[in-house]
């Protein structure tokens, strides 16, 4: 299709409850010139019989069938490499989207902006599609070497793309990765861009999977995969042109990497991996952290009221010290944040929430402590809580639920 502007890539697989939502919410798009790529990941349910139903009947639809499971990663790049469309878009094959003008949208901001990646706003649905939460931020235009106003966005489905951009830059999913894939496709995505767009439309909803990846059991497999994309994070940002302009980028990956491995990883390590496994995973989560800047670290965690039992666990990860590791890992903070149970909720209406973005704003501190209401109190560095008032400004529900750890 030489006159097509958006290429619309569906890895499938078993997804026949889900299917003809998702199919019908990209053909009933305004924006007509349109191509949609089906990749049928070996499904053995009844989705091939669906897809043929509608081959049938839109001429826009293409079907690629793979003979064995290749996972999503293989799935999206066969759609990327078979695509024609100026600007491509991935779409899970149990999500939808829910404005009939999003890619009229997306496609006429990203022309005007001649952006190379244009982000927007989505919702959690739960399996019977009843809404959980949103995710959005302010709109913006950011040229992401000179500005500070954005922060990446480890989702592959939230991203209008510009093929030529990943074609000159031979960006493509990498399909060793099992965990993490989404998040080492968009750092890649980022730390190549040019001109980037933040739409806030919240146009996507996400349906939380009980039986996806992220939710199946951990496995020894699934803790090393867990660090592997770091691993391979590192050299992707290290190598760019973004970060010669922005290295707080590597650090906050990392940061947010080691605060993952203190309440979730290090503990299912203990548990599962053998000796000497343990001794080699954290070997290597050594090797990672030798980029944390203790300054970064210090400056991040000066207000956090955990912030001693952190410092400890960087110097024991560090030693390679797996006693006082496993101490560190199953002390009171660390169990309270696995368990969740120091998770607060607050439902605030559009009103209320308007107002509370608008008063974070004016705080100008380096951490901002917060009464939400509900006996819910939480403190934030000054970034986060920016982060988080844009989100309430642009919030177009009758009302919102924030929860935080």
């Amino acid at each position: 299709m030489s006159d097509c502007k958006v290429s619309v890539i569906i890895p499938v697989h078993n997804c026949e409850q889900f299917l003809r939502q998702c199919i019908d919410s990209v053909l009933s798009q305004t924006l007509s010139e349109i191509e949609v790529i089906l990749i049928n990941d070996a499904s053995t349910d009844s989705s091939q019989v669906i897809i043929d139903e509608y081959l049938a009947n839109d001429d826009r639809i293409q079907v690629v069938q793979l003979e064995n499971n290749k996972g999503v990663s293989v799935a999206r790049n066969t759609g990327i490499d078979k695509s024609t469309g100026q600007y491509l878009i991935f779409v899970d094959a149990d999500d939808y989207w829910i404005d009939q003008r999003m890619l009229e949208n997306l496609y006429a901001k990203s022309i005007l902006e001649q952006a190379d990646l244009t982000s927007f706003g989505f919702c959690r649905v739960d399996e019977a599609g009843k809404q959980k939460d949103i995710s959005v931020e302010a709109a913006a235009v950011v040229n992401p070497r000179q500005q500070k106003n954005w922060s990446i966005k480890y989702n592959a489905w939230a991203k209008f793309i510009s093929r030529k951009y990943l074609s000159e830059h031979e960006i493509a999913c990498k399909p060793s990765v099992i965990m993490g894939e989404d998040a080492l496709f968009s750092i890649t995505l980022y730390c190549n861009a040019n001109q980037l767009v933040v739409m806030d439309d919240v146009y996507y909803c996400y349906r939380t999977n009980p039986y996806g990846v992220n939710h199946a059991p951990w496995t020894s497999t699934k803790i090393f995969d867990s660090l592997r994309w770091f691993e391979m994070a590192i050299p992707i940002v290290r190598g760019s042109l973004l970060f010669e302009f922005r290295p707080d980028i590597l650090q906050s990956i990392t940061m947010e990497r080691f605060k993952m491995l203190c309440t979730k990883l290090g503990p299912k390590a203990m548990e599962l991996l053998t000796a000497r496994q343990r001794q080699d995973y954290f070997e290597r989560w050594v090797k990672c952290l030798d980029h944390l800047d203790p300054a970064y670290f210090n400056k991040h965690f000066q207000a956090d009221s955990d912030a001693e039992v952190l410092r400890e666990m960087m110097v024991q990860v560090r030693q390679n010290d797996v006693v006082g590791l496993s101490h560190s890992f199953n002390n009171d903070t660390a169990r309270r944040q696995r368990t969740g149970n120091n998770i607060q909720s607050v439902t605030l209406s559009k009103q209320q929430a308007y107002q509370l973005g608008q008063d974070l704003l004016q705080v100008n501190k380096t951490h901002i402590r917060c009464e939400m209401g509900s006996n819910v109190i939480i403190t934030l560095p000054r970034e986060e809580a920016y982060q988080l008032a844009r989100r309430l400004i642009a919030n177009r529900e009758p009302e919102i639920t924030l929860r935080f750890n």
